[in-house]
């Protein structure tokens, strides 16, 4: 760490000891504190960036595990829904019921498992 009066002179200063030590198997890479820091700083924004992508990974992936349950689900109930048509209901009734079904379980699952 090298301290100097002018801080106007810091680049100078800075490329004539890198300068110094250019030929030398421990090459140095001379910067202000406040440069030095800021390389941290940026290290950080990138952690948070991986961060947020793979939580929009988990939330996506937890969509398709949704949206495959409720695909099993409509599947493991194809007759209840033919007798419900045979009995005369709109296909868009059936619609609402079994999308008002899941949104109610679910939105049941995640209020239990907020407590």
């Amino acid at each position: 760490m090298v301290g100097i009066k002018d801080a106007d002179r810091a680049a100078e200063i800075s490329q004539e000891i890198d300068a110094l030590f250019q030929s030398s198997l421990a090459e140095t890479l001379t910067e202000t504190e406040k440069a030095f820091q800021m390389g941290f700083v940026a290290m950080t924004e990138a952690i948070v960036a991986s961060i947020k992508i793979i939580a929009i990974v988990v939330i996506v992936i937890i969509l398709l595990a949704v949206a495959n349950t409720m695909a099993m689900t409509s599947r493991e109930r194809t007759s209840e829904y033919a007798v419900l048509k045979t009995l005369g209901f709109d296909k868009w009734y059936l619609f609402v019921l079994i999308s008002g079904e899941s949104t109610a379980i679910s939105l049941i699952g995640g209020m239990v498992e907020s407590f």
